[in-house]
């Protein structure tokens, strides 16, 4: 029993640093604090289980190159909306409200590089938009893979 709760601190205390992520809307620059899945584990894992997400939180999903992302809602309690995110950052589709414990795939319809899960109907409180929106990043998306950029913000002050 030790030796399995010793092993979901360690999978899982990646998860636990928050980081500053930047959206710019047009003129309106919003705020959030994302935990990063960068690894395999951590994207399998996602925000399944959790009961609640603060109005200003989320996670972030990042891959190695851009490809046909798909998501689902599989033991995820609650609504997501669902930002697809290209190599430069640009929000490119939006999968709104998503239905809690869905296993329907959600499918980009482009090739992405990043996913960001907020609380369903963010996106619309907000006017967060595909083509208009998009991450104030403060180094390439794959810089955050590794480890060693755990701490660092994701986002620059502009």
């Amino acid at each position: 029993m030790l030796r399995a709760i010793f092993a979901f601190l360690i999978l899982y205390s990646g998860l636990s640093q928050a980081m500053p992520l930047k959206l710019r809307t047009g003129h309106k620059l919003h705020t959030f604090e994302v935990e990063l899945a960068r690894t395999e584990a951590e994207q399998q894992q996602g925000l399944m289980h959790r009961t609640s997400l603060a109005p200003d939180a989320g996670m972030l999903f990042i891959y190695k190159a851009p490809r046909v992302l798909s998501m689902w809602m599989k033991n995820t309690p609650l609504s997501l909306d669902m930002l697809f995110i290209d190599q430069a950052g640009k929000v490119i589709f939006i999968q709104k409200k998503t239905t809690p414990f869905s296993e329907s795939t959600i499918i980009c319809p482009t090739l992405a590089q990043a996913v960001l899960e907020i609380p369903g109907g963010t996106c619309d409180k907000l006017g967060i938009e595909t083509n208009t929106t998009k991450l104030m990043l403060s180094k390439p998306l794959t810089s955050f893979l590794t480890l060693d950029s755990q701490r660092q913000p994701i986002s620059n002050g502009k």
